[in-house]
């Protein structure tokens, strides 16, 4: 029953704040985000659920307030989904076409094999350019990377992304996660 409960107060505090927005766009956008939000974030009261229990049977066995201790795994990555999933969901990526997206894995090659800037546009979405931008070159390790920075901004927003890509074997590149 206290698990439900959680999910109706992530669902009150969408419509809370839906209630204040008085324009129709933002109204929708508030709703998508706020459902965004409410799966990431019952995504993550399971996940610290489980994460609690597994860290109070393995890490802290003794400690004295495990109820406290489940309550901040279950808070913290409640939030932490919730956040994330608001953010892939409204990243303005997502709206490249499928031209964009070619224009934009070309310019991240070259910029690769360059070391130079490289700029891109998306020809259906023509207020949408992109700039990438090598920032830092790694092969001290007997690695070849490079950190890209990759901007893409619109006339309503703006967004960067930073990728760790290596060369592959065969001469081409890689994105690393960055950890």
């Amino acid at each position: 029953m206290f698990r439900l409960s959680g999910i109706w107060v992530l669902l009150g505090l969408a419509g809370a704040l839906t209630a204040c927005e008085t324009d129709v766009e933002e109204i929708g956008t508030t709703l998508r985000k706020s459902a965004l939000c409410a799966v990431g974030g019952a995504a993550g009261y399971f996940a610290g659920d489980y994460l609690a229990d597994k860290f109070a049977q393995y890490v802290a066995p003794e400690y004295q307030d495990q109820g406290a201790l489940k309550a901040a795994f279950i808070v913290g990555t409640t939030l932490a989904m919730c956040g994330a999933v608001v953010y892939v969901g409204e990243s303005i990526y997502k709206n490249l076409s499928e031209r964009g997206r070619e224009n934009r894995e070309k310019a991240i090659n070259e910029a690769l094999n360059s070391t130079e800037s490289r700029t891109y546009e998306d020809p259906e979405n023509p207020s949408y350019r992109g700039m990438i931008e090598v920032v830092e070159v790694k092969d001290d390790v007997g690695e070849d990377c490079r950190l890209v920075e990759d901007t893409l901004a619109s006339e309503e927003s703006s967004e960067k992304v930073y990728t760790e890509y290596c060369r592959t074997a065969d001469g081409g590149w890689e994105p690393q996660l960055i950890g």
